[in-house]
């Protein structure tokens, strides 16, 4: 297969083709896997999903839960006899089982509230909840119901809504034969703090889990902390383990003989969501830690954006024998499965590198794994990962064909990797996109600034930028200083000062990727991004004229007013020297793209939505103002009823619409001729 495979080019309907493959979860008896399939529902403008399982030998698969929308988080019992997984009923988020051979699913809770995770007690006659609970005051009632009293400053999240005085707290229900759902659970914390990652001991008599019961500035950093607690009815309060800078994931995995604890995190004070995600040991008596990988290796998770779907559990897990932990790790510019020993710490990659594992499942046998793969040319499929050989690369068979059956009949562009090795910084993994071309032509160029800061960028398939080739674009990106993957001095370079190293690499990549590809029109060039990405574009726009088009996408331009209107607003101080905006309003607008947007002339689409509350509307709107009222070029397109995720998790066809948006905008300003 070459860089461009036979048949017609994509057009943004394909976005209504979309199947994703999520959340694998492996039968007890190591038979099977239940994974969730998503896909859009073009005709009702929604996306709905089922719950699949697939036999590990080959066989077909079959639906267990038929599709409907909002299904998620699939987890067996104990002993493989019940399926259970979350579903939208009655304006809440139930918990539901379904029996292993099929049949009807049972409604296991009517709490009224939304349900966010869960787990199986080890002798399954208990289910662990984590479930938003009203603290200090109950809502209003009547014609007062939608009336919002606040007094916490996390009150509102992106793509959930307004929490207003609800914490997540830890609660239990009995499993047993039941006909009636549970409406009242035994909760297990109390206070003004939200709890995460229930995971319970092998003994099935403690639960360990994520929180800062014992910070009272918990909202105002990072900070939290590993607690286990005894479930037994009069237990004592939770106890506090070890205490973190930033535990990303959440996760805790109980090692076989329940003697101690494994996660991912850093201790690390100051550099917030910038350090990597080493991994840990805890003892469960003492709250010893021990860090069995430093920042060089990379950073826990999978760090890496698509627009795709594809994802699941990215550990870590115990082997059989506690010697080892299984992992997905991110690392310059790779996303792989690998081992790490707990004596000496040497990591094995299980996986190559030609794709990205954006999450996995154990097999009991300790030998195999399921695998999300994500490749450059289709979307993520199941893959069974042989691991027999450790310090090889583990063989590996697709179990599933959605992502070939999502690209069947269309062409897909594979990117092509370079290094940007100038000496004006540190050397930088970038890759490009190229349409088809005649020799001796030339084609537009757009510069895709990553999200975040603290994530990554790999060869893995994005949609979108698909459709920017397949209407004649080249697009090109980059592991620009603030991604995560290359260890902490190379994330942190830009804590404090976005839009100088990070922008500069960004330019870099660029006129390296114009040097090392003729077909690259150096005088037909664009820029786009989206959130940390949009901030790139809004600081270009007072940074340089070279660019014939901008597209800025739930942009941040005022980092003053962020503090207050974005959900993790006041979690950023760390970023502008430990001071909140009333002691140095200062440091806020030197980061801030608003300040110098005097005499900015690229012409420029803003692109936001309305229920974005990470980076919020009114900073989408106040660019688009800002340079309206300059006489600029410009054009704001507001989606109704879409959070900060539109573009990978939006209405379909807003996600159309958004992406014709995008192309209609570059046709107009790098049309051939322009030059």
């Amino acid at each position: 297969m070459g860089a461009h495979d036979a048949g017609p080019s994509l057009t943004p309907r394909d976005l209504l083709r979309a199947v994703t493959v999520d959340d694998p979860q492996v039968r007890p008896d190591g038979a099977s896997v239940v994974w969730r399939r998503g896909r859009v529902d073009g005709e009702r403008d929604r996306t709905v999903s089922s719950l699949v399982e697939q036999p590990l030998d080959g066989g077909p698969g079959r639906v267990l839960v038929e599709e409907r929308p909002g299904l998620h988080m699939p987890r067996w019992s104990p002993d493989g006899d019940w399926l259970g997984f979350l579903a939208p009923h009655a304006g809440a988020v139930e918990l539901f089982v379904v029996p292993a051979h099929g049949g009807t699913p049972r409604q296991v809770t009517s709490l009224g509230g939304s349900i966010g995770e869960f787990a199986w007690s080890p002798r399954g006659d208990a289910i662990a909840l984590v479930l938003p609970r009203h603290v200090g005051h109950a809502p209003g009632d009547g014609w007062n119901a939608d009336v919002l009293r606040v007094t916490r400053l996390r009150w509102k999240r992106d793509g959930t809504g307004l929490v207003g005085d609800r914490f997540d707290h830890l609660a239990l229900v009995p499993f047993g034969e039941a006909a009636e759902p549970v409406t009242e659970p035994r909760w297990l914390v109390d206070g003004r703090v939200d709890v995460a990652g229930p995971c319970w001991s092998p003994d099935g008599h403690t639960l360990a889990f994520v929180s800062a019961l014992d910070d009272p500035d918990w909202e105002v950093s990072r900070r939290t902390a590993v607690y286990s607690c005894d479930v037994d009815e009069g237990a004592a309060s939770p106890r506090r383990l070890a205490g973190f800078a930033d535990l990303r994931a959440q996760a805790l995995a109980w090692s076989p003989d329940g003697a101690t604890l494994a996660l991912t995190g850093h201790d690390h004070e100051g550099i917030g969501h910038y350090g990597a995600q080493r991994l840990w040991t805890v003892d469960a008596r003492s709250g010893a830690r021990r860090a069995l990988t430093d920042d060089a290796l990379g950073t826990f998770g999978n760090a890496a954006y698509t627009d795709t779907g594809g994802s699941g559990g990215t550990g870590p897990v115990w082997s059989p024998e506690g010697d080892a932990l299984i992992a997905v790790l991110t690392s310059r510019g790779t996303v792989r499965l690998v081992r790490v020993e707990l004596t000496g710490g040497v990591v094995t990659p299980l996986t190559s590198p030609d794709r990205v594992i954006a999450g996995f499942a154990a097999v009991p046998d300790g030998r195999r794994y399921v695998v999300v793969a994500q490749p450059s040319d289709r979307s993520a499929d199941l893959e069974l990962v042989e691991a027999a050989c450790v310090g090889a690369d583990g063989s590996t068979r697709r179990l599933t064909d959605e992502g070939g059956a999502v690209m069947a009949g269309v062409r897909a562009t594979r990117p092509r990797h370079f290094v940007v090795d100038d000496g004006a910084g540190p050397a930088l993994d970038a890759w490009v996109l190229l349409p088809a071309v005649g020799e001796g032509d030339r084609v537009p160029v757009i510069l895709y600034c990553g999200g975040g800061p603290g994530g990554m960028r790999s060869d893995n398939l994005h949609m979108e930028w698909q459709l920017f080739v397949a209407a004649g674009y080249a697009v090109v990106w980059a592991n620009t200083r603030g991604c995560q993957g290359y260890g902490d001095p190379f994330c942190t370079a830009i804590l404090g000062s976005w839009g100088e190293a990070d922008f500069s690499d960004n330019l870099r990549a660029l006129d390296a990727a114009l040097a090392a590809f003729p077909a690259l029109d150096p005088e037909r060039q664009a820029i786009a991004g989206g959130s940390y990405g949009g901030f790139q574009v809004g600081w270009a726009l007072g940074a340089t004229d070279r660019f014939a088009a901008a597209v800025a996408d739930r942009v941040v331009v005022d980092k003053l007013s962020a503090f207050g209107m974005s959900d993790i607003g006041p979690l950023r101080a760390f970023e502008f020297g430990g001071a909140a905006p009333w002691e140095d309003a200062s440091a806020y607008l030197r980061q801030s793209p608003i300040d110098r947007l005097g005499g900015a002339s690229t012409p420029t689409l803003v692109v936001h939505s309305a229920q974005d509350h990470r980076c919020t509307v009114g900073q989408g709107e106040a660019l688009f103002a800002s340079l309206l009222a300059q006489g600029m070029e410009t054009r704001l397109v507001r989606f109704p009823n879409e959070s900060h995720g539109l573009s990978r998790g939006g209405r379909p066809w807003h996600r159309v619409r958004r992406v014709q948006e995008y192309l209609d905008w570059f046709g107009r300003h790098l049309a051939d001729g322009r030059s």
